[in-house]
């Protein structure tokens, strides 16, 4: 396993949007990921009482810094790779993905956020990238529907199952059940995709017995139709259309560990996909 020497991560560098530092010509000597994230924290102070009352707890932005040794052979060469390591850290691109290859089965979702002042001597550099993630947590680099390959080392501490098989689901009885299993430690909202035959309108509850929250849908499956139910943008889809008239009850979010659903249908003839990366508090 890499160890850390010398204030040097000897496992390797990582990759901004897909694109590796080593390619930046980027050596990665420190990376400051706090182990939380921010805090907010909501209490009342009752008068004549002592201490607050603690009402709520959320977690803000988490704020990642990374520390690179740079070189040239020529000054030419310095400002021409200075130019593409702006571009690969281009806060107009929106959000990219980070992975360090110390945790190379975790991404973070980042954006360029403050300054980058550069202490040079010749064609040798140091500078620190700050960064932000405003989704704090880190999610795993592949989805539920993809099993883990082995040979990239990501099932070593990242919560990965071994025995991990594609979160799919054949519905062929009135009441089925199964667990869907979530690896991280940091509650999940998937995307639940239905597809099937139905023919008329048919009523469907999707049921977490693990957190007790359910919802119902009301509607017709002709061969070919996707039903989609996006529980984090809270969003109910039929074919791209919206159906959201059709719902009712409460999104289902995917807690740390085994999560039992059960599943309720009129017309029994549908597979159920749980789309989603396992999330992590670290």
């Amino acid at each position: 396993m890499a160890t850390e020497t010398s204030g040097i991560d000897t496992s390797g560098g990582g990759n901004i949007g897909g694109k590796s530092f080593a390619s930046l010509g980027l050596l990665l000597t420190k990376a400051d990921v706090p182990l939380l994230p921010s805090v907010r924290q909501v209490e009342e102070q009752i008068p004549g009482h002592n201490g607050t009352i603690d009402l709520e707890t959320n977690f803000g932005a988490r704020q990642i810094e990374l520390t690179f040794d740079f070189f040239a052979a020529t000054e030419g060469e310095y400002q021409t790779k200075l130019a593409e390591v702006a571009g690969a850290f281009n806060p107009l691109k929106g959000q990219q993905t980070l992975v360090l290859d110390r945790s190379p089965g975790k991404q973070y979702s980042v954006k360029f956020n403050g300054n980058i002042p550069i202490e040079k001597l010749a064609t040798i550099g140091e500078f620190t990238v700050p960064l932000k993630a405003f989704d704090p947590m880190p999610e795993s680099v592949i989805d539920s529907l993809n099993d883990p390959d082995l040979s990239d080392g990501i099932t070593l501490g990242m919560g990965y199952d071994v025995n991990e098989e594609p979160t799919r689901y054949s519905v062929t009885s009135s009441t089925e059940t199964f667990s869907v299993d979530h690896n991280g430690n940091a509650d999940v909202y998937p995307l639940i995709r239905i597809t099937g035959t139905s023919g008329t309108e048919a009523d469907l509850t999707i049921a977490n017995d693990t957190t007790s929250e359910a919802m119902q849908i009301s509607a017709a499956l002709a061969d070919g139709d996707v039903l989609e139910i996006d529980c984090n943008a809270k969003t109910v889809r039929s074919n791209d259309g919206n159906i959201f008239d059709k719902f009712s009850g409460v999104y289902p979010k995917l807690v740390e560990g085994a999560n039992s659903f059960t599943v309720t249908a009129d017309i029994p003839d549908l597979t159920i996909e749980f789309i989603f990366r396992h999330r992590y508090l670290y």
